[in-house]
């Protein structure tokens, strides 16, 4: 490097040249030296404002956050269906939904109690009402639910005085609490067989007066001659068997064939429609006829018993 050329300050000192000594750091406020930062003002504009938490509404431009709400929402159905199901409990065909409606306003009861305790809710009035109501309808219907699930399976019984307290006769009404009616008519001998044994026809008129279809499936009938229980076999449907159901308004008309002795002068009957009604009771006098004719040894007698006991399934 020649004398007029100025040193490179990029360039790195050679490793032997001697080192200058650095110079001192001016003191403060004197020649030299930077200036001072300046101070903060006490007041006035550039003020420094102290750093607080934002407030309870929220940050400034945003909006307040609303508070939440008691949440009575639970308490106010407990107690809606609690009355809803107190009021139908009462009802022996709609116990078994007025159950179901009390016990859900009993749960919805329990939770807004608990909602009450924790402070969440303030309806306490409505849960306990809803508890109260829902507990004790529930009950009653939970008591008239089982009552008709037993009246379901019981069969229907015999509301006429006839066939139930004493015997009914020829073309007199046997009336069941369903609406079914029964009518037999007056034994009409069809015909002998020449072995002592005689046939009579019974005629049976089924009229439904009831609001609901009947069944007539899984029904009996069981014959007696002069009080003696006549065997199954002597007694079986003479042409259609009963339909399956009988329709309100609607009359069928059976006919069964009875085998009984030719000497028989009374034939008893129990009769059930059909497997959910009970057995009726009938007593008939035979036509005259059925005695056996006279022969060559009058005190011989014509024996065989014909007769009945059978069921009537459709």
């Amino acid at each position: 490097m020649t004398a007029d050329q100025e040193p490179n300050p990029f360039r790195p000192p050679e490793p032997d040249a001697p080192r200058a000594p650095a110079a001192p750091w001016p003191a403060p406020g004197g020649p030299g030296a930077p200036p001072a930062w300046p101070a903060a003002p006490a007041s006035g504009f550039g003020a420094a404002a102290p750093v607080t938490a934002p407030a309870a509404g929220g940050y400034p431009g945003w909006g307040a956050v609303p508070a939440a709400g008691p949440r009575n929402g639970m308490g106010t159905a407990s107690m809606v269906l609690g009355v809803i199901g107190a009021c139908l409990c009462w009802t022996l065909v709609l116990s078994p939904v007025a159950f179901v409606v009390a016990l859900i306003g009993f749960i919805l009861g329990l939770v807004a109690l608990g909602r009450v305790r924790r402070g969440e809710a303030t309806n306490r009035v409505y849960a306990l009402s809803g508890t109260v109501t829902g507990a004790a309808g529930g009950a009653v219907a939970l008591t008239l639910s089982v009552c008709l699930v037993i009246l379901s399976a019981r069969p229907a019984a015999v509301q006429s005085h006839a066939g139930a307290e004493y015997l009914a006769g020829a073309g007199e009404l046997v009336r069941y609490e369903d609406g079914l009616r029964v009518v037999i008519g007056e034994p009409e001998r069809m015909a002998a067989d020449g072995t002592g044994d005689a046939t009579v026809a019974l005629t049976v008129d089924l009229t439904h007066h009831g609001e609901e279809s009947t069944t007539l499936t899984g029904g009996e009938i069981t014959a007696y001659a002069d009080e003696e229980r006549l065997p199954a076999s002597g007694v079986r449907v003479a042409g259609q068997g009963p339909p399956d159901r009988l329709r309100p308004g609607e009359t069928v008309t059976l006919t069964y064939a009875v085998t009984v002795p030719e000497d028989a002068e009374r034939l008893g009957l129990d009769y059930a429609p059909s497997g959910g009604h009970t057995v009726a009771y009938w007593e008939f006098g035979l036509p005259e006829g059925s005695a056996p004719p006279a022969g060559p040894d009058p005190g011989g007698e014509g024996g065989g018993s014909g007769g009945s006991s059978g069921g009537i399934d459709a």
